[in-house]
């Protein structure tokens, strides 16, 4: 997660804690996702080897586990904006502004 903070400050219009941000899908679903052994094995509900388990946990994760204010906005205004094309992270052009929201797409 470090790394996706440090692609986002590279977004010129960027402002840490004021610019609303969207994450598109879940880190665990990225294909360079590393898994922690042995918690294949565990199939507990609640229990992942993600800090990030369902959507709605993006803002406590950077704020409490990260000391990192990120404005997480849980939105469908952009949604026809095409993120469905966006390469995943780490590729370039996964993290875009539109309309004013900073969308980083984790996933497909």
């Amino acid at each position: 997660m470090t790394r996706i903070v440090y692609d986002m400050e590279q977004i010129e219009e960027y402002e840490p804690g004021v610019t609303p941000v969207f994450f598109w899908g879940y880190v665990q679903d990225q294909q360079s996702y590393i898994t922690m052994p042995g918690f294949e094995e565990i199939s507990i509900l609640g229990v992942s080897d993600s800090p990030i388990t369902y959507h709605g946990l993006e803002k406590y994760f950077f704020n409490y586990f990260m000391s990192y204010d990120v404005n997480v906005v849980n939105t469908a205004d952009i949604l026809d904006c095409g993120v469905e094309d966006f390469p995943v992270y780490p590729e370039k052009g996964s993290i875009q502004m539109v309309n004013g929201v900073l969308v980083v797409k984790l996933s497909n």
